[in-house]
């Protein structure tokens, strides 16, 4: 993969948990080969080692190197805001299957890993601008929804040290983590390899690797969000790079107790144990130079975060910048990931396109991947198969 970028303050601080998988494939043949080692690939590796199958990693940076190491460690039900959306376009019982996801998900990382990578329970905020009335209106109805498919929440007045804001609705179940642990946890003990596959040719089950080498494999599971568009061309009309840029400053006096999302979303922030606050977002001003799978912060959109810091958090101004990155989301054309078979391709699969929520919802459809390429798909799980199912990339929508 390419587009990685500088590092993130998650994988600088994590370096030394991080495996150092070697450069050369321990193994010419292997039963799966995934290739991607974030939050998806891993999890899935895991489960299929746990289903006694033979696993081989492979990532051209090792694991973490991507987006699930450049997120802001957010473990959400999902964008609130976005809720009575997805009631209307796809129905209550599919928007439920959303929420059953994301608490899944949640529940997967901290049974498992929680006292490893600084989970706290500390639900989080979804803000509305006070100058948005159609923002206002929508975070009313998103509480009034949620609140009837029984999500715990709160609707209320925005921290006192925020400006602009005109409400905001607490979602108690989320939580705060970080992600450069979280992946050393869940890249502990995985077979892995630091290389780029160049070439599937998935008619005899044979990886190329970039300088020579190949990788024999009965299946393959593609991880690579939007860098999968490399191996697989045809994901292309389906699958886009999204580039999601943050800020880091030096610690300041409390402001946040929990994480927040704000301006529909796209705009978002945290303020970590040491009091250093965490700004991302303002892509939304930018969209077309942010369709970019280049992983380097830019002048453009980093001078917004600075000025939204400015106006919203003002308390926070003399804090200096000590950290700027970027990461490289996959966002998928109807908004919802891609799982399954890839038509035409006989031995490959594919999990990707979590279109901003990886970290809500790609340990759990790892797992999920993970089953269905083995068969062994619980019923309880069938319809998110069927909704995911990575064979809609044939139509034309």
């Amino acid at each position: 993969m390419t587009g990685t970028g500088s590092l993130s303050h998650w994988q600088r601080d994590a370096a030394d948990r991080l495996p150092r998988w070697p450069e050369q494939a321990p193994r010419a043949k292997v039963e799966v080969l995934i290739v991607g080692a974030g939050l998806a690939g891993c999890s899935a590796a895991q489960e299929l080692r746990g289903q006694g199958r033979s696993v081989l990693v492979v990532d051209a940076q090792g694991p973490g190197a991507g987006a699930s190491g450049r997120n802001a460690g957010f473990v959400m039900l999902g964008n609130a805001i976005d809720y009575p959306e997805h009631v209307h376009t796809q129905g209550r019982e599919r928007a439920r299957l959303l929420l059953e996801l994301g608490r899944r998900n949640h529940r997967a990382i901290r049974e498992a890993f929680g006292d490893r990578c600084d989970h706290v329970a500390c639900g989080s905020l979804m803000l509305a601008e006070r100058d948005d009335p159609r923002a206002l209106d929508r975070l009313a109805e998103a509480a009034a929804l949620l609140e009837q498919d029984g999500v715990a929440l709160a609707l209320g007045d925005p921290p006192a040290g925020l400006v602009g804001f005109g409400r905001a609705l607490t979602i108690h179940e989320d939580a705060t983590l970080h992600p450069g642990k979280l992946l050393a946890a869940l890249a502990e003990q995985l077979e892995g390899v630091r290389a780029k596959v160049v070439e599937l040719d998935d008619r005899v089950g044979v990886a190329r690797l970039e300088g020579g080498g190949e990788i024999q494999f009965e299946r393959a599971l593609i991880c690579a969000n939007a860098f999968s568009r490399a191996l697989l061309p045809e994901l292309e009309p389906w699958l886009t790079p999204q580039r999601a840029q943050v800020l880091l400053t030096e610690p300041c006096a409390p402001l946040l107790d929990r994480p927040c999302y704000a301006g529909w979303g796209y705009d978002y922030f945290r303020q970590l144990g040491d009091g250093s606050l965490l700004l991302g977002g303002r892509r939304h001003l930018f969209f077309d130079a942010e369709q970019s799978g280049e992983a380097e912060p830019t002048r453009a959109v980093q001078d917004a975060l600075d000025d939204y810091r400015a106006k919203h958090m003002p308390s926070s101004r003399d804090a200096k910048v000590r950290q700027r990155w970027a990461g490289i989301m996959g966002f998928s054309k109807d908004g919802f990931p891609l799982l399954g078979p890839v038509p035409g391709r006989e031995r490959i699969e594919l999990l990707a396109g979590f279109t901003g929520h990886g970290l809500g919802m790609a340990v759990a459809c790892g797992r999920l991947a993970a089953r269905r390429l083995i068969g062994r798909v619980e019923d309880e799980d069938r319809a998110l198969v069927e909704w995911f199912d990575a064979g809609r990339i044939v139509e034309r929508v």
